[in-house]
């Protein structure tokens, strides 16, 4: 299970309320010329900055603005302690991994420098796995000795203590754990039984509206799905309301396979979006698989695996988000059985009321032998007699049984 079923956003709604200084030392982002950003992991330092980043890229979104924070327009600089407070404790946590987008190298600033880095964009990852022992087999984790693993507690009791003694004061109080009120509900879902743990979760994506519609979140995104095709594992994301269509472009292409809200009891109930999207696991990619597939056997050339096709050449349909929103699944109706009279027995015995012949209808043609018995139960029916020729007749007592029942001899006329 995921820590935290944060809905990712990528373009949040712009607004003129929004503040404008992202990076508490870099000035107004707008100012700089937009320029290819770098990708890479986040430094220790850059926690305030990746919360920065955070509070204008979901200033106007529905669960971390709207609802955690309706005081944001009053107090805009305690929106920045909601995310601070979570990277400083997951940033402990050898399974999540913070990953920023940065410009400023052959950019300018106002002071005319060309050595300035600014965060434009954030991407926090983290390895969903059935225990810690599995991610520390996959170099994504700490052993059970190992003393580093204290440090998690220890930061955490910190956070609770100086929210205690500085509270967020742009919260409401009463949402402001809804996100970790809303833990177990979705366990069902990263199972090893529907291949889908482990997997690389992305808990958050946030960017500077200044940066939106650039590529920045698109190649932060491509960091987790790189990683988990490397690894051979699923890749899942929880979308915010509207960007379900850039996920899918991104690379979820399975889905939804769930939402953030279902449950009974899930606080998260009322809250629009949150469908749950996948991109199941493929094969890892290895040199020589990359040699062979290149024809040759010099360095490894750049390839995408695909998905394994099924035994069919027909295009999978699928349905779209706005049918789902519309008209959800509805389970099918339990099939009619088609012998009511017989359920749950092979066989009965009757006596023979009527022996006639039907005629099928169209396009079918020939004679039918059928015979009207009365069973022991007291019910009617109409029965079909196989074979060629019978010897049946009126008052015979006979023997029926079920379309499913097993296979019985003919019915036999009485002594």
């Amino acid at each position: 299970m995921p820590t935290h079923l944060t809905p990712s956003q990528q373009e949040p709604s712009s607004s003129s309320s929004q503040p404008t200084q992202y990076v508490g030392t870099a000035g107004n982002l707008s100012s700089l010329t937009t320029t290819p950003c770098a990708i890479r992991r986040a430094f220790f330092s850059e926690q305030r900055a990746i919360a920065r980043v955070c509070t204008v890229a979901f200033w106007n979104d529905i669960l971390f603005g709207q609802l955690i924070h309706p005081h944001r327009e009053q107090y805009p600089k305690d929106n920045d302690l909601y995310w601070l407070r979570r990277t400083q404790v997951d940033w402990w946590d050898w399974s999540h991994v913070f990953i920023v987008a940065t410009i400023g190298k052959g950019g300018a600033s106002r002071t005319g420098k060309d050595d300035e880095k600014i965060i434009v964009g954030q991407a926090h990852w983290s390895r969903i796995a059935d225990s810690d022992a599995e991610n520390y087999a996959a170099g994504w984790g700490l052993a059970w000795w190992d003393p580093r693993r204290l440090v998690k507690p220890i930061v955490s009791l910190y956070a609770r203590l100086t929210a205690w003694l500085r509270p967020n004061r742009a919260a409401d109080p009463e949402q402001e754990d809804i996100i970790e009120r809303s833990y177990g509900f979705l366990d069902h879902i990263w199972t090893k039984v529907n291949a889908r743990s482990p997997s690389w979760y992305l808990e958050s994506l946030a960017v500077a509206p200044a940066y939106q519609g650039q590529g920045v979140g698109r190649a932060l995104v491509q960091w987790g799905l790189g990683q988990a095709e490397k690894e051979g594992i699923a890749c899942s994301v929880i979308s915010a309301v509207g960007k379900e269509s850039f996920y899918q472009r991104c690379g979820f292409d399975v889905g939804p396979v769930g939402r953030s809200g279902e449950g009974e009891g899930n606080p998260l109930d009322k809250v629009p979006g949150g469908l749950i999207f996948f991109r199941e696991a493929r094969p890892a990619a290895t040199e020589e698989s990359g040699r062979k597939l290149a024809g040759e056997e010099g360095p490894m050339r750049s390839f995408s695996t695909s998905p394994i096709r099924s035994f069919t050449t027909s295009r999978v349909l699928s349905a779209t988000l706005n049918q789902i929103r519309r008209s959800p699944r509805k389970p099918k109706k339990a099939r009619r059985p088609e012998s009511p009279a017989m359920r749950n027995r092979p066989e009965m015995k009757g006596v023979c009321l009527k022996v006639g012949i039907t005629k099928p209808k169209k396009p079918n043609s020939g004679q039918r032998k059928t015979a009207k018995i009365r069973l022991s139960s007291g019910r009617i029916v109409a029965a079909y007699i196989p074979g060629e020729g019978h010897n049946g007749g009126v008052p015979n007592r006979v023997r029926s049984r079920s379309k499913y029942g097993t296979k019985k001899p003919k019915a036999a006329s009485a002594p």
